[in-house]
C-alpha cells in the first residue's frame, strides 16, 4: 500500500487541500484511496455516506481536519501539560485511532495523511513519525512539504491565529526570539523526523513560491504522478485565504475589547469590507518590529542551507535576502490611513450599532 504524508507546513494551502479530499472522500475510497476519518463522527459520516445515507448532523471540524486533531493528540498524550484544543474535541486515543485508521485501509492501495500540524507534532515529539512508520510501514511511501519563506508565514499565521477567537500581541511587539524554535521557523527540526523514519521516501518538498505557480496545493497534489485519480471529483476554490494585513491591526484590537461572538461577527464584517476597499496588498505592509527581520535572517541561514542540499535546489528560496529587507508601509502607518474609509463603510454596511461604534473608538486610539 502507498502511503502519503502531506505535512504542510502551515499557511501553503493545506487546509483547501483538506477541504478537497473530503469534499471527495467517497470517491477517492470506491477508487481505493482512502483520506482516512478519525473521530467517531468522522466514521460514521463516512460510513453513512458510503451507504448513501445522510446524517442529520452537520459536518464539523474533525471531520476535514481530523489529521489536525489526530496530530494534536499525539502531542497531548506525549507531552505533560500540553492542553489539547478543545475545537478539536471529541477526539479517541491514537493507538485507538491508528488501529481504526489500519482496518479502514484493508483493500485501499493509497492512504492519504493531510495535516500541517503534522509537521507541529514531529517538532514537538520527534517520536511521531515513527509511530505511523510502526502502523503503516515504510515502502512506498511519499512525504510532501510546501515551504514558506519564514517571515512570510509568521506574517500570514497573524491572520490564522484570528480565528482562534484569543488575544494575542501585536508581532511589532514580538522580539525574533519569539519565533526561534516553532514550527513557522524550525524547519530542520521539523521535517528530520520524518526523513529519519522513512529513510526511503519520495520526497517531495518545495517552496510556496514554486507550489503557486503549479496552481496552488490541490494542483500540485493532483498532479502526483501514480495516484490513479477518478474523474468524477469535485473542485473547490482556495479556502482559509485569511485578513489583509492592512485590517489585521484592527481585527485584533477586537479580540482585547470584545466578548468572543461579538469579535467573531466584527472579523467577519471586516473581511467583507476588505473587497470594497482599496487598501495595500500584503507584501507592502511590515508587521515586524525594527530589526527582526535582519535577525531571523541571520538564524535562518543554516536551515536555508539545509534545505538546499536536501533538495538539490540551489537557492531553495530565491529571494532569501527580501527576508531582511522591510516593506515601505509599517503596518500601524497603514492601520491610520485605512481607518477613515472602513468607518465611513461601516456606516453604511454594518448595521450593529455598538460594532460600528467600537470601530469608532479605533478611529480615536489610532489617530492619538
Amino acid at each position: 500500500m502507498r502511503t502519503i504524508y502531506h505535512l504542510g507546513l502551515h499557511k501553503t494551502g493545506s487546509t483547501s487541500l483538506q477541504f478537497f479530499l473530503h469534499r471527495n472522500q467517497q470517491q477517492l475510497a470506491r477508487a481505493g484511496i482512502l483520506f482516512p476519518p478519525v473521530s467517531q463522527q468522522g466514521l460514521a459520516r463516512f460510513n453513512a455516506d458510503a451507504k448513501q445515507r445522510s446524517l442529520a448532523s452537520m459536518p464539523v471540524l474533525n471531520d476535514y481536519m481530523g489529521h489536525n486533531a489526530l496530530a494534536y493528540r499525539m502531542i497531548n498524550e506525549a507531552v505533560p501539560g500540553f492542553v489539547f484544543p478543545p475545537v478539536h474535541e471529541p477526539m479517541t486515543t491514537v493507538a485507538k485511532a491508528l488501529s481504526q485508521i489500519s482496518e479502514q485501509a484493508r483493500g485501499a492501495h493509497t492512504l492519504i495523511f493531510c495535516s500541517e500540524d503534522l509537521c507541529r507534532a514531529s517538532l514537538m515529539v520527534p517520536a511521531v513519525p515513527m509511530r505511523f512508520a510502526r502502523a503503516f510501514g515504510t515502502q512506498d511511501t511519499t512525504l510532501i512539504a510546501n515551504i514558506r519563506r519564514p517571515d512570510a508565514a509568521i506574517a500570514s499565521w497573524q491572520t490564522q491565529r484570528l480565528r482562534f477567537g484569543v488575544p494575542f500581541a501585536p508581532l511589532h511587539a514580538d522580539p525574533p526570539e519569539a519565533w526561534l524554535g516553532t514550527v513557522h521557523f524550525e524547519y530542520r527540526a521539523a521535517l528530520e523526523p520524518w526523513l529519519q523514519a522513512f529513510p526511503e521516501a519520495n520526497l517531495c518538498l518545495q517552496s510556496y513560491d514554486r507550489l503557486h505557480a503549479q496552481g496552488g496545493s490541490i494542483q500540485s497534489f493532483t498532479a502526483l504522478p501514480g495516484l490513479g485519480l477518478p474523474s468524477d471529483l469535485v473542485t473547490l476554490p482556495d479556502t482559509n485565504s485569511g485578513l489583509p494585513y492592512a485590517l489585521l491591526e484592527i481585527a485584533r484590537q477586537s479580540l482585547d475589547a470584545l466578548p468572543q461572538a461579538r469579535s467573531r461577527a466584527f472579523i467577519s464584517y471586516l473581511e467583507r469590507a476588505a473587497v470594497r476597499l482599496e487598501l495595500p496588498s500584503n507584501h507592502q505592509v511590515e508587521l515586524f518590529a525594527p530589526g527582526t527581520r535582519t535577525a531571523l535572517h541571520r538564524a535562518f541561514k543554516d536551515i536555508h542551507e539545509w534545505l538546499c542540499q536536501l533538495t538539490g535546489s540551489w537557492p531553495f528560496f530565491f529571494d532569501l535576502d527580501a527576508m531582511a529587507t522591510p516593506p515601505d508601509m509599517h503596518i500601524l502607518d497603514v492601520t491610520r490611513q485605512a481607518l477613515p474609509a472602513l468607518v465611513r463603510d461601516a456606516s453604511i454596511h454594518l448595521q450593529d450599532a455598538d460594532l460600528r461604534a467600537f470601530l469608532k473608538r479605533i478611529s480615536v486610539l489610532a489617530r492619538a
